[in-house]
């Protein structure tokens, strides 16, 4: 999901990187009176977009080429979550999110080999269901010196020795490795697609709000079926599941006054997907452009807009780090087609404690209130703009 809005100059961005640690390492966390300096995401996503390309219609979309960067948008981003089980019924959560930030537009010329006008961002997290156990970090860089940066043809997204890279499949629906490794966790992970590609919104094209431009291009690869090791400190367990995989780029803002979004992606137990985000305004009202999709077994798509889809809130986790109350149990209803499911956190404390953001993304479980056949689902939820009270 993408934010947009507010204004942030080019200066104010480095800033950030350099107090951050721009060289590719882990993110020490800064004082906190130096943590005001820190943009949040929202900023980031939300600042001067002028001279980047806006996507404001139907794009045409080329593959391999559009699973690789667009250094002409301001922000774009690649992101998987899996829910993996062990041979020994051990459930384990991972996700992986890496965020190019573009701090200028166009080429320019460079004067040193430290200069760039792109940023880059990745969050890894990953936890443990039943063992009270959730780890995340987070490395900024800029795009110099090959520390970070992406390509398209084979396709290919890395930060130092963290990377997504494809090993096969088709130019479409690529077969993906992907690696990382921290000092408390890791992962060694291979992905199939088991369904075609997702076009999310018109072909694409995916509106946040009321001016065309504030929008981006929108596909996902709706279930993949994985498989690997993941490490747990210094415990490597094989694993195999379920993922989801993400991709948006643009320039555009979500519309003004936007406070935040809730998005889950779920595989439901019949062979379906059902993804939803709901969009919050500041003054706690919901914005029309929510939306989200029903994948049918042969993955024909079915748009949900935000007309027919009743999204709630009900239990909340108060962060005892933070200061932030998040909502970790939804209840879900959809009228045509007749759909009402109750998702709930496999366990609260799944909060991504970074700087310049904090937010809350986890593995949930889904379960249908009524109906003749009983259903149940399984994925991720996000959980972005909530403040500390």
């Amino acid at each position: 999901m993408a934010s947009g809005g507010i204004r942030l100059n080019r200066r104010r961005v480095l800033q950030s990187l350099l107090l951050a640690g721009v060289g590719g390492c882990e993110v020490r966390q800064p004082e906190e009176g130096a943590a005001s300096q820190f943009p949040s995401v929202a900023e980031l996503l939300q600042s001067d977009a002028e001279g980047f390309e806006r996507i404001d219609a139907v794009p045409d979309l080329v593959f391999p080429r559009d699973h690789g960067p667009h250094p002409s948008t301001r922000h774009e981003w690649w992101y998987l979550t899996a829910t993996l089980k062990s041979a020994q019924g051990r459930i384990f959560g991972v996700q992986w999110s890496q965020f190019r930030l573009g701090l200028a537009p166009g080429t320019g010329q460079r004067f040193s080999p430290w200069a760039s006008r792109q940023a880059w961002m990745c969050h890894v997290a990953m936890g443990e269901e039943g063992a009270g156990w959730f780890q995340a970090e987070q490395r900024l860089a800029r795009e110099a010196l090959g520390i970070a940066g992406g390509q398209a043809d084979p396709l290919r997204v890395w930060m130092d020795d963290w990377q997504l890279g494809r090993t096969g499949g088709s130019d479409r629906e690529p077969e993906m490795a992907l690696s990382f490794r921290t000092r408390t966790m890791g992962a060694s992970l291979q992905w199939v697609p088991l369904k075609p590609l997702v076009l999310q919104g018109e072909g694409g094209y995916s509106r946040k709000g009321d001016d065309p431009g504030n929008a981006s291009c929108y596909y996902s690869l709706p279930r993949l079926q994985v498989s690997g090791t993941v490490i747990r400190g210094d415990e490597s367990v094989a694993v195999q599941g379920l993922g989801w995989f993400d991709r948006e780029w643009g320039s555009g803002a979500l519309e003004r006054g936007s406070g935040g979004w809730d998005w889950f992606a779920l595989h439901l137990e019949d062979g379906r997907e059902l993804m939803y985000y709901r969009l919050r305004r500041e003054n706690g009202s919901i914005s029309p452009w929510s939306a989200g999709v029903l994948i049918d077994q042969e993955g024909g798509v079915r748009s949900l807009s935000s007309d027919r889809v009743s999204l709630t809130p009900g239990l909340t986790w108060s962060s005892p780090e933070s200061g932030r109350h998040y909502p970790v149990e939804w209840r879900f209803l959809c009228e045509d087609p007749p759909l009402d499911l109750l998702l709930k956190a496999r366990f609260p404390n799944q909060e991504l404690l970074f700087k310049p953001t904090t937010y809350w993304e986890g593995m949930v479980t889904a379960q249908s209130r009524g109906g003749e056949e009983p259903l149940y689902g399984e994925g991720f939820l996000e959980l972005v703009g909530y403040r500390p009270t």
